[in-house]
C-alpha cells in the first residue's frame, strides 16, 4: 500500500476577503484520490457568505475546472435553511459561520489542484485552512 501525500492547499490562518481563483495549483499527479479537510475558524462582516470548491488542472495549468466530490461531511451540521449541495461540486456553498468541511474524491484525474473561492457579504471575512490527505 502507498503512503499518503499531505498537501496543504491553503495555509492554516488565511483570511479570505474575496472571491479568488486556484493561483498556480498544486500537483498531484502521482495521486489516484484525494480527501481535502476545510476548517473555517472565524467569519465576519455583514451577510458573508463564502462558496468554495476544488478544482483541477489536465493542462499543466492553463484551465482549471471544478470536480465533483463522492462524499461530503459537515460539522456542525448545517441549519435546516442552508442552500442545497445539488451539484456536488461546492465542498461549501453560502457558509456564514465557523465550521469544518471533509470532502473525498475518489479519482483524481489531474496534474495540478486549487481551491476557488466565491466570497460575498459587506465587508466579508473568513480565516481559515485547506488540507488534503492523498494516495
Amino acid at each position: 500500500m502507498s503512503a499518503s501525500q499531505r498537501i496543504v492547499l491553503m495555509s492554516a490562518g488565511t483570511v479570505i476577503t474575496g472571491s479568488q481563483g486556484p493561483g498556480s495549483g498544486v500537483p498531484v499527479a502521482s495521486l489516484s484520490m484525494l480527501e481535502v479537510h476545510v476548517n473555517i475558524t472565524a467569519v465576519s462582516g455583514t451577510t458573508p457568505k463564502l462558496t468554495l470548491r476544488l478544482v483541477c488542472s489536465a493542462d499543466a495549468g492553463t484551465v482549471f475546472i471544478p470536480r465533483a466530490y463522492d462524499r461530503l461531511v459537515v460539522a456542525p451540521a448545517l441549519p435546516a435553511d442552508a442552500p442545497a449541495f445539488v451539484d456536488k461540486v461546492n465542498i461549501c456553498q453560502e457558509v456564514a459561520a465557523v465550521s469544518k468541511f471533509w470532502a473525498l474524491f475518489k479519482e483524481l484525474p489531474a496534474d495540478l489542484v486549487g481551491i476557488e473561492t466565491l466570497v460575498s457579504g459587506t465587508n466579508p471575512s473568513f480565516t481559515m485552512g485547506v488540507t488534503a490527505v492523498g494516495k
